[in-house]
């Protein structure tokens, strides 16, 4: 479990993750999916969340009060292993069965700009 601001993040053994805000002793739920993980993250003020072993990434508007989330553009049968994350950038390791893993540092302005070829 992970607290940041009014919001709680939950992953638990059955890799399901939670997003809530807490509102009057209250959780709202904000988003729940399989395999839902929170980046390793060294600023909290800016988390990070990926679908694990798809190629979804979702970054939280605190403003807006809700995920964005981006598909990365990645070789065909790879998907995101992990992420970790620090105010500007990004390591995304890629994986896919019987292949090598693939490890990439992109900036956070450019995440939504670049194609992985894992290659």
């Amino acid at each position: 479990m992970q607290t940041f601001d009014n919001y709680v993040y939950i992953y638990n053994a059955s890799n399901k993750g939670y997003l809530a805000y807490v509102e009057d002793n209250t959780l709202k739920e904000v988003y729940k999916n399989t395999n839902f993980e929170m980046a390793i993250n060294s600023d909290s003020n800016q988390p990070v969340f990926f679908i694990r072993r798809s190629n979804s990434v979702l970054q939280f508007d605190k403003k807006k009060e809700k995920l964005e989330e981006y598909n990365l553009q990645v070789k065909t049968g790879y998907n995101i292993k992990t992420i970790l994350c620090d105010q500007k950038y990004f390591i995304i390791v890629f994986c896919a069965d019987d292949m090598p893993d693939y490890a990439y540092l992109i900036s956070r302005e450019d995440i939504t700009n670049v194609s992985f070829s894992c290659e």
